[in-house]
């Protein structure tokens, strides 16, 4: 069986707005994912069908590979990052019904 090792975390960028942006402005939002795959044919089932989640939402992969770490200790993996226009979009893809019926094919695989 393989081990699961899979961490997602949700992070808003940082930004000042001001006046009526404020009160309209959607921030962008970011899905941070530290992957250690130890089956990769069967995480293949998983990155097939992960684009098509992802669509409605709008997402972007910003970033998919190993970390070229400098300091402190290197993440057990490969580092994703997603990029959504809001914190909701994010929340909305990873609760959808889509996502959540393929997480069972990440975890078996990680």
């Amino acid at each position: 069986m393989a081990a699961t090792a899979f961490a997602v975390g949700f992070a808003t960028s940082v930004g000042s707005i001001t006046g009526a942006m404020a009160q309209t402005a959607t921030h962008p939002a970011y899905v941070v994912a530290e992957v250690h795959v130890t089956d990769s044919a069967g995480f293949g089932d998983y990155l097939k069908q992960l684009p098509a989640t992802l669509a409605p939402y709008h997402a972007k992969t910003l970033v998919r590979g190993l970390a070229d770490t400098r300091e402190g200790a290197a993440p057990d993996g490969s580092v994703v990052i997603l990029a959504f226009d809001s914190l909701k979009e994010a929340n909305d893809w990873y609760a959808s019904p889509a996502y959540q019926a393929i997480i069972p094919c990440a975890r078996n695989r990680l």
